[in-house]
């Protein structure tokens, strides 16, 4: 097994050992490792931690290091045993994720545009982005549009736009019903 450790960092065993293995740890997370394997091994529990290791070729991935103990009949701790799980590619795709996010939201801000989601019976599930608000509406924080999540939209428009909702001359919930489905 530890050959793939060996294998992964182009350590050898004799550095390995004691803190040896430290420095195959990225220096920004080495701190949060030890603080975490220090409280879990204090509490005899098992510790589970996202940290870079230094790839043999100086490229450092991300990995999911896990240690357990392995406890005798009256639950004193014999040994632990430990794995590091590569999630590198799953690490980046969340941190691209978010950035597209942010991106997207940054852009609906500077656009003074709402995006927003309603569910089948018209309530609103979901608002980001920038947008004119009437600031002498009751029905919302005016610095929080979260606050209008679980309005009924139509309802939250027409009180909260300047001049309302243009009337409707079909259903509401036909209107919504005809643009959900979209989604669903």
């Amino acid at each position: 097994m530890l050959c793939k450790w060996y294998e992964f960092t182009g350590m050898t065993k004799e550095e390995s050992l004691g803190r040896g293995f430290q420095n195959a740890v990225h220096p920004d997370d080495l701190p949060i490792l030890m603080r975490k394997w220090n409280l879990h091994r204090q509490e005899g529990n098992e510790c589970e931690v996202e940290i870079r290791y230094r790839r043999h070729d100086g490229v450092y991935r991300w990995m999911l290091a896990r240690a357990c103990p392995l406890r005798d009949d009256n639950g004193n701790i014999l040994e632990w045993y430990g794995t590091n799980t590569d999630i590198h590619d799953l690490v980046m795709a969340r941190i691209e994720a978010a950035r597209n996010k942010l991106q997207i939201l940054t852009v609906l801000a500077h656009a003074e545009v709402s995006l927003f989601s309603i569910n089948k019976d018209g309530i609103i599930t979901m608002m980001e982005g920038g947008m004119l608000w009437d600031s002498q509406a009751q029905m919302y924080n005016v610095n929080n549009k979260s606050t209008l999540v679980g309005k009924n939209a139509i309802e939250a428009s027409q009180q909260t736009q300047p001049g309302g909702c243009p009337s409707i001359h079909i259903s509401p919930h036909l209107l919504l019903r005809s643009v959900t489905n979209i989604y669903y």
